[in-house]
């Protein structure tokens, strides 16, 4: 079917994010989002791509899970 979406905001920084991918998953122990298959990642001004990608909210961070190559674009 189609692709999951989460849309957040950051309140301490007010920065949006919005991470898709067949699964999305927010670990509120470890404050962190998981997009896996076929996952993007994108950010007020950078945009991630790759197979499964892993997003921590506290060190503003991100990682690749998996095997594959991660895109990646930036407009700063």
């Amino acid at each position: 079917g189609n692709l999951a979406i989460i849309k957040s905001t950051d309140v301490s920084k007010s920065n949006p994010l919005k991470a898709v991918g067949r699964t999305v998953k927010f670990d509120f122990l470890s404050n962190r989002i998981f997009a896996i298959g076929e996952a993007s990642i994108e950010t007020d001004s950078q945009l991630f791509a790759g197979p499964s990608l892993i997003y921590s909210y506290q060190s503003g961070k991100l990682s690749s899970g998996g095997e594959g190559r991660v895109k990646f674009h930036s407009e700063k």
